[in-house]
């Protein structure tokens, strides 16, 4: 357990413990063999709740790099394959490979999120960081691997969006990750995330036409969110991180995103968390779930003595909003959030 933490030290173990929470046995066995045999790396834990019942439970881990398969392609097959999605592996490698571009030497490869909603089989999402010089090659990256694996309207929808970002010559946007949502057979969907330098620009892109074309509700969110976590958080350059949830089906809708990373939310877990109840007081939310998820990896609590370990974001969609919380191991993360305990809150 991380620096007495009480998170999980293997993905086998942090996989009992959410399926004991959740009731979900069957569901994840695929996900226990993938695992095993992979050995991969703890990323996340996260959370997704609306007001209301619904929730979603998700686990995001890292395919590590070998000698013999650097860039982990032959272990993202292997894993796709585990997870009944061989028929879609290749394409899917290919595409990702693509949006890469020149692999750097040592990059973690490809991650591997693992959905675990009740009722719902376990689906695949790998993901990948998004090569290119400028932002207008990055984003037609994106947007070609899209195409290439059958998600033409997805690509539409993403250069929408991106034409709207870039025509603000005063705000630098980076595309940086692109992951898909897949089942046996194809992509169901793709996920886009990008660094928007002004938060005031992120937010007035989100609540304006782009909102009511996407038919994105409660998109008053991700105002109380950057204002939550940075009370002049109109100054504050690359304070949000976006991203898009763009699905094959239409009736599915858009979903959109934003985020405050550890290093920006607060200078300890025990600070995020506050930070945490406030959003979810200003949007009405349940928090048994989320107190559920931390008391299972956490069991010793969220403490102002160690550095931020949580990660906040809101959603809108066609559903409404929601509060997004992730939940990092404190040890992984104690180098990389350092820097936040010198700042406050």
């Amino acid at each position: 357990m991380g620096e007495g933490s009480g998170f999980p030290e293997t993905a086998g173990a942090l996989l009992e413990r959410l399926g004991s929470l959740y009731g979900l046995v069957d569901e994840l066995e695929p996900a226990r063999r993938v695992a095993q045999r992979l050995r991969p790396v703890l990323l996340e834990t996260s959370v997704s709740l609306r007001p209301g019942t619904q929730t979603d439970l998700r686990l995001t881990l890292g395919i590590p790099p070998r000698p013999d398969d650097p860039q982990g392609r032959s272990a993202l097959l292997a894993a796709l394959s585990g997870l009944g999605a061989g028929r879609v592996s290749a394409p899917v490698d290919a595409a990702l490979a693509h949006v890469a571009g020149a692999p750097r030497e040592g990059e973690l490869a490809r991650s591997l999120a693992l959905r675990a909603r009740s009722g719902e089989p376990v689906q695949p999402r790998p993901g990948a960081r998004v090569g290119g010089r400028t932002g207008a090659e990055r984003f037609a990256r994106v947007a070609d691997a899209m195409r290439s694996v059958g998600l033409e309207r997805a690509a539409a929808v993403q250069e929408r969006i991106a034409a709207e970002f870039r025509g603000n010559p005063f705000n630098a946007v980076i595309p940086y990750g692109l992951g898909f949502d897949l089942r046996p057979d194809r992509a169901l969907g793709a996920k886009t995330y990008l660094s928007c330098e002004w938060p005031d620009v992120a937010v007035g892109f989100m609540r304006g036409r782009l909102a009511e074309e996407l038919g994105l509700k409660g998109v008053e969110v991700f105002e109380l969110l950057a204002a939550i976590a940075r009370a002049d958080w109109r100054r504050e350059r690359w304070l949000l991180e976006v991203s898009f949830e763009l699905p094959a089906d239409p009736a599915r809708g858009v979903r959109a995103k934003a985020y405050v990373s550890t290093r920006r939310l607060a200078s300890s877990e025990a600070e995020a968390h506050k930070l945490v109840l406030r959003i979810a007081a200003g949007l009405g939310i349940d928090l048994r779930p989320y107190e559920e998820l931390v008391e299972a990896v956490r069991p010793d609590g969220l403490t102002p003595e160690r550095p931020c370990s949580l990660r906040a974001g809101v959603s809108a969609s066609s559903l409404g909003p929601s509060l997004e919380v992730y939940l990092f191991d404190p040890a992984r993360f104690a180098s990389t959030a350092a820097p936040a305990a010198t700042r406050g809150s």
